[in-house]
């Protein structure tokens, strides 16, 4: 178990998920809603067809006390 400070981001993995998800998204012309939420759905299906993406979220030094076993 590790104590983190009440708000502290840069400690989440899953942040790491919305920062790339958001860079993706500054990209793309979206007009509708729908096509908002088609696009945030193809590019989190995406994510998880690449674990090996999804562990380098925890292998940065903000985020590495989350995961040992992501260094195997």
């Amino acid at each position: 178990m590790h104590l983190l400070p009440s708000y502290s981001p840069e400690l989440n993995p899953d942040e790491q998920v919305w920062n790339q998800l958001k860079e993706k998204l500054g990209k793309a012309a979206l007009k509708t809603k729908d096509e908002f939420i088609d696009f945030v759905r193809s590019k989190m299906r995406a994510l998880q067809k690449t674990p090996e993406v999804v562990k380098g979220f925890f292998r940065l030094h903000d985020t590495s006390y989350a995961c040992r076993q992501c260094y195997l």
